[in-house]
């Protein structure tokens, strides 16, 4: 009997230098034994995966990053050789250390349907459709991307404001490249 191959998830490879934008699926990793010794294995939202020694794991624990909180990853060379890792949050529209960002607490989820109007019936949940999910996501990247050029051009001293307009245009963009099967 044949089996189905599961197809292959991409691994983010970190460049020492380069901050990795993530959004964590799930907010631990899965302890993993492979060739470079104990590993933990972190899934983002977008399914690609990648790999830390367990002291990342708990530096990522340890700044409460959650699941799909936005938060960047930059491996370092130390000085006198090995690497260090820093991350940053996202706080005021420029991303900083995690250590100097306090965890903003989640939003209490509302009643469905509001408690206060007994005239409103139950209904069920919307149903997002595929379309939503593909404009939804690309609005997610739209706004990722300009609060890193934002956070880019204040670290060389250069004011930079997006507005709503030029968020919905970069989605559209990145929605009608997405469905030509153009990678963004």
């Amino acid at each position: 009997m044949a089996t189905a191959a599961m197809p292959q998830r991409e691994i983010i490879r970190f460049e020492a230098g380069r901050p990795e934008t993530i959004r964590l699926k799930y907010a631990t990793g899965r302890e993993i034994s492979g060739q470079y010794g104990p590993q933990v294995m972190f899934t983002t939202v977008d399914n690609r995966i990648f790999f830390v020694d367990p002291e990342v794991a708990g530096q990522i624990a340890d700044a409460g990053i959650g699941e799909g909180e936005p938060f960047r990853l930059i491996k370092c060379r130390r000085p006198k050789g090995g690497w260090a890792w820093e991350i940053e949050r996202m706080a005021g529209g420029v991303w900083k250390p995690a250590a100097e960002v306090q965890p903003e607490p989640p939003a209490p989820e509302p009643p469905y349907p509001p408690a206060a109007d007994a005239s409103v019936r139950a209904e069920a949940p919307p149903v997002v459709t595929t379309a939503q999910a593909k404009l939804l996501a690309a609005l997610c990247v739209a706004i990722d991307s300009a609060c890193e050029a934002q956070a880019y051009a204040a670290r060389k001293g250069m004011p930079l404001n997006f507005t709503g307009e030029d968020i919905r245009c970069f989605a559209n963009t990145i929605l009608i490249n997405a469905e030509r099967g153009a990678r963004p």
